[in-house]
């Protein structure tokens, strides 16, 4: 699986990328995610830009990254 590539359909144009590259965008959208909630419940402007934090989110999806691939194959090998 980790060789595959990804095939994704954006505006009516066929993009690949690489397995792992996908995995790390799986990530990468999971931490905005929780961040967002966060944001949310400390009642956060959506204007306000003080919660990006590049490096925060690059430890997030390197520590996320093997058990999101482990999940992912998992959900994509199911019949």
């Amino acid at each position: 699986m980790e060789d595959s590539c990804i095939e994704l359909e954006v505006k009516g144009q066929t993009e690949k990328m690489s397995f792992e590259m996908f995995v790390r965008w799986c990530c990468m959208v999971e931490a905005i995610q929780h961040i967002s909630e966060k944001c949310d419940q400390l009642g956060m402007s959506p204007d306000d830009d003080s919660w990006i934090k590049p490096n925060a989110i690059e430890k997030y999806v390197n520590e996320r990254f093997l058990s999101m691939r482990y999940h992912l194959i998992n959900e994509l090998e199911r019949p």
